[in-house]
C-alpha cells in the first residue's frame, strides 16, 4: 500500500501478501473523494474489520488466500505492518498450538481460537486475570437467573480458556431466536436482583465511550463531519451524564451475538464489561442493535416488532425509566454507527442510517423505533 507522497510523505513498502492493498497511490479516487487510510482498507475484499489505533495509526482484520484470519496495522505515514496467522508480539499466549482456528484478532489487543470443546481467549501480558475475576462474579448472578455461561477451565496471565458452550447465536437464528429472546427477557429481572462487586459505569463513562467514537470516526472520514451530527453528539453526551437510574448489574455489551440458544437453554457470552449502572443502558444498546439488524436484514420487520415489544415488557419488568432507555438507546444508534463505519460489510446502509438518526427529535419516545 503505498500513499501519495505528496499528502502523507513518504510511505513504507508493503509485504507481498498484500501487494494489492491500494496498489496505486491514494489520492483522488475515481468517483472524485479523497481517498483515506481508512478507505484503502474498506475497500479491500480479504479486510473484515477496522479499529481505530493509537498515533493516527488502523489496525485491522483480513483473511489471507489459504483463509486463516490475520492482524495488521497501518500507520499514519502508511506503513504497513502484517502478522503471520496465530502470531502477535504483544499477546504471549498466542502460538500455533491453538485448539482451533482463530476467529478474531486484534492487533496488540486480543485474539480468540475456537476448537471442538474449548475456546481461548488471548490477551496482552497481565490482563487475564481481571478478566477472570470480573466474568466470575458476573457468572454468579446469571447462574441465579437460569442463564448459563461458559466456566473457565484455566488461565494464566495471558490467557483464558473456557469451556465451548452448545447452541447458536442469536443473532445467526435471526427471526427463528424469538423464543430465546423470551427466555432472556423472562429471565432478566432475576439477573438484577442481586448483586456482587463491580466496577461502576455512570452515565457520564457511557458518555465519554460516545464522545471518544464519534472523534474516531470523524478524524479517520469513517462518517461525514458535520454541525447537526457534532451538536447531536454533544446533546447525547450532556444527556447521559445528567442523571443516572439505580445502580444494578449490566453486561455493557448487550446483543444477539452474545447470547446463544440450544432450544431450551441460553448461554450469555463476554462478560469481562460486566459493571454496576442504569439497566437502561443495556436496554437500549439492545434495542438500538435489534433496529441494526433489520437494517442488516438480520432481522425481518416482523421480527424486529416483536423483539421491540419483548423489549418494551422489560421495561416495564425491570422498572426502567423509559425516557433513560430511550435516550440510551439514541446514543447506542450513533455508537454502533461509529463502530461499523470501520467495518467494510456494513458500509451500504450506514449513512442512511445516520441521517435517520439525526431525523429523530434528540427526546423521542420509546415507540418510535427505527425499521
Amino acid at each position: 500500500m503505498v500513499l501519495d507522497p505528496a499528502v502523507d510523505g513518504p510511505a513504507a513498502p508493503c509485504r507481498p501478501e498484500l501487494a494489492g492493498a491500494g496498489g496505486a497511490a491514494a489520492g483522488p479516487d475515481r468517483r472524485g473523494a479523497v481517498m483515506t487510510l481508512l478507505t484503502t482498507l474498506l475497500e479491500r475484499p480479504d479486510v473484515t474489520r477496522v479499529w481505530p489505533g493509537k498515533r493516527g495509526s488502523l489496525t485491522f482484520e483480513w483473511v489471507d488466500d489459504r483463509g486463516l484470519v490475520r492482524a495488521g496495522r497501518l500507520a499514519a505515514d502508511g506503513g504497513m505492518d502484517l502478522l503471520d496467522h496465530a502470531v502477535d508480539p504483544a499477546l504471549p499466549g498466542l502460538s500455533d498450538r491453538t485448539p482451533g482456528p482463530v476467529v478474531v484478532h486484534r492487533y496488540g489487543r486480543r485474539a480468540v481460537a475456537v476448537g471442538d470443546d474449548r475456546v481461548v481467549k488471548y490477551t496482552r501480558g497481565g490482563h487475564a486475570a481481571a478478566i477472570v475475576a470480573n466474568s466470575t462474579g458476573f457468572a454468579t448472578l446469571c447462574r441465579h437467573a437460569g442463564l448459563r455461561t461458559p466456566q473457565v477451565l484455566h488461565h494464566d496471565d495471558a490467557s483464558i480458556e473456557f469451556d465451548r458452550c452448545p447452541g447458536t447465536s442469536l443473532h445467526d437464528l435471526g427471526d427463528a431466536g424469538i423464543e430465546g429472546w423470551r427466555h432472556f427477557v423472562a429471565a432478566w429481572p432475576e439477573l438484577v436482583a442481586t448483586s456482587v462487586p463491580l466496577p461502576s459505569h455512570r452515565g457520564i463513562d457511557e458518555a465519554t465511550t460516545l464522545q471518544r467514537w464519534y472523534e474516531h470516526a470523524t478524524r479517520h472520514g469513517a462518517v461525514p463531519e458535520s454541525a447537526r451530527l457534532a451538536d447531536r453528539v454533544t446533546a447525547l453526551c450532556d444527556a447521559l451524564a445528567a442523571g443516572d437510574g439505580p445502580a444494578v448489574p449490566i453486561h455493557r455489551d448487550l446483543h444477539d451475538k452474545q447470547l446463544l440458544w440450544d432450544g431450551s437453554e441460553l448461554t450469555l457470552l463476554d462478560l469481562d464489561l460486566g459493571s454496576s449502572g442504569e439497566i437502561a443502558l443495556d436496554l437500549g444498546n439492545l434495542w438500538a442493535h435489534a433496529e441494526v439488524r433489520r437494517r442488516q436484514s438480520v432481522l425481518s420487520t416482523t421480527g424486529l416488532t416483536v423483539l421491540s415489544d419483548l423489549l418494551g415488557q422489560a421495561v416495564e419488568q425491570l422498572s426502567a425509566d423509559p425516557d433513560r432507555v430511550a435516550l440510551h438507546r439514541s446514543a447506542s444508534r450513533l455508537r454502533i454507527a461509529f463502530v461499523h463505519a470501520f467495518r467494510p460489510a456494513d458500509r451500504g446502509w450506514l449513512t442512511g442510517w445516520v441521517e435517520e438518526c439525526l431525523a429523530q427529535p434528540l427526546h423521542a419516545p420509546l415507540e418510535r423505533t427505527l425499521s
